[in-house]
């Protein structure tokens, strides 16, 4: 998933990834909100983005 790779990044989050991010989460489903959640979670436990990916 593109926004996996995006968050992982070693570069700071661009403005475009955070607009990537809020336009693309509305039209995720939950299998795939859960699979960058578990993801980002076992990467980057502290990424800010995991605060919209409730459990």
């Amino acid at each position: 998933m593109i926004l996996y790779f995006k968050a992982v990044s070693d570069d700071p989050i661009r403005r475009q990834d955070e607009q990537d991010f809020h336009t693309l989460l509305p039209i995720l489903d939950q299998e795939e909100r859960d699979w960058l959640r578990e993801s980002l979670a076992t990467a980057h436990p502290h990424h800010p983005w995991l605060r919209h990916l409730p459990t």
